[in-house]
């Protein structure tokens, strides 16, 4: 599916399309197109404020990803300030707790059928979670348990980042709520969900595949490289509904709200934003919606 697998690694630590908002951007003629193909690690500049650094991370704790360049830490450790998607506190992990689960008087085997609620349990159980539980989780849970590798340290990038601006005393901020992250789940239609949790099971060796080509493609700061493997799983899944209202709700609504929230760190200058990779690139990306409200935006890495 287009970015949507790759974008879980991003979204989640741990779809009617509609017209997204516009931004007050200037003139497509006074904005040159620049095409945000290559890089992680991106200056975010404007008169008048010091520059701040914006980084695209992935949802994984190899060693490689978690050990982030030397260019990167030193702008890094000099930000006054850090920001990320959402804020992972206890708050964070009570709240996500409970919205992992159906209403009373449903559960998971009535929404799939016993033969593939039996391949669901079997798949899920690799992952540690016993049939019991999997009996009263949500399809979007578990679509988005078996798009993600089974977590072995529970330390990926995005909250080694947040530990390690805590551990400087720099301030912290997230650009969502995780109320917000989780209604993108719950607002798929049922119907839907349980479309990407069969595709999720069909395809479960694959993904896991896919999500290693990610990672190199990563590691290689190839964001073109990263888009077309999302390109490629949309063709697989062949629902170009489905496609669209995802990447809707997943990729560009929510590149708008970030960019929107962000601005308050960027005039206060010397800020570090991590973020999702793959909400940096792209004519509706991050890079290009702060490009069109006149910032200067160029790769360091």
């Amino acid at each position: 599916m287009k970015r949507i697998h790759t974008c879980l690694l991003a979204l989640l630590l741990l779809w009617a399309p509609l017209t997204a908002p516009v931004l007050h951007a200037a003139s497509p003629q006074a904005v040159p197109a620049t095409a945000f193909t290559q890089g992680l690690l991106w200056k975010v500049e404007r008169a008048g404020v010091k520059p701040s650094y914006l980084f695209g991370t992935v949802h994984s704790e190899e060693p490689r990803v978690l050990n982030v360049p030397a260019v990167v830490q030193q702008a890094f450790d000099a930000a006054q300030s850090f920001t990320m998607e959402v804020l992972l506190d206890d708050s964070a992990t009570q709240q996500m707790m409970s919205r992992m689960f159906l209403p009373a008087g449903q559960d998971l085997q009535m929404l799939l059928g016993q033969p593939l609620f039996v391949r669901t349990s079997q798949l899920m159980l690799e992952h540690g979670t016993p049939a019991e539980v999997v009996l009263r989780m949500k399809p979007w849970v578990v679509f988005t348990t078996l798009s993600l590798p089974k977590p072995e340290t529970g330390l990926f990038l995005d909250i080694a980042l947040q530990a390690n601006a805590v551990r400087q005393g720099k301030p912290v901020y997230g650009l969502e709520t995780i109320d917000e992250q989780l209604r993108v789940f719950d607002e798929i239609a049922v119907p839907d969900q349980i479309i990407l949790l069969e595709e999720a099971v069909e395809n479960h060796a694959q993904l896991k595949r896919d999500l290693q080509q990610v990672i190199e493609r990563y590691l290689a700061r190839d964001l073109a490289g990263m888009e077309q493997l999302s390109d490629e799983e949309s063709e697989r899944l062949g629902n170009p509904r489905l496609v669209a209202d995802a990447e809707y709700r997943l990729i560009d609504e929510r590149n708008v709200r970030m960019v929107e929230r962000m601005a308050s760190r960027l005039h206060e200058g010397n800020a570090f934003v991590a973020m999702g990779a793959l909400h940096l690139p792209g004519e509706r990306g991050v890079l290009r919606l702060l490009q069109q409200r006149g910032y200067r935006v160029s790769a360091v890495y």
